[in-house]
């Protein structure tokens, strides 16, 4: 799979927002060297429970900060990819940590969220906080 290079069109406006979109971007391109070579995914799993919770937490202070008009969607969305997230890693764990098959799964979702989640609900906030 070929490498996601954080492009101008990713950000948001704001910078540590766009640090944290970053990040999910670094993610996604380890668990792309963990799909062709090999590795843990309990460690991408650590970073994706941090991502979750400061990133969701501060883009919503944010958000409901300025009053944003569809922040309930918003966070409807943040709380369906916590769900996700929990549910895989459930699965994963039942599974054990030879469950390559998980690795594909879960970099598909995320790079789905980027496309669908950052590049769009995100999107729609841009220049408002």
């Amino acid at each position: 799979m070929s490498k996601i290079v954080w492009d101008d069109r990713f950000s948001v406006g704001n910078d540590k927002i766009d640090d944290q979109h970053k990040s999910l971007v670094n993610l996604i391109n380890q668990l792309n060297e963990i799909e062709e070579k090999g590795g843990q995914l309990s460690t991408v799993f650590a970073k994706l429970d941090h991502y979750v919770h400061s990133h969701f937490t501060y883009e919503e202070v944010l958000l409901e900060r300025v009053s944003y008009e569809d922040f309930e969607n918003h966070k409807t969305e943040h709380k369906s990819f916590e769900n996700w997230l929990h549910s895989v890693k459930v699965v994963y764990s039942s599974a054990g940590p030879n469950a390559h098959y998980i690795v594909a799964t879960v970099n598909c979702y995320l790079k789905d969220w980027l496309i669908t989640h950052i590049m769009k609900s995100d999107m729609a906030f841009k220049g408002v906080i």
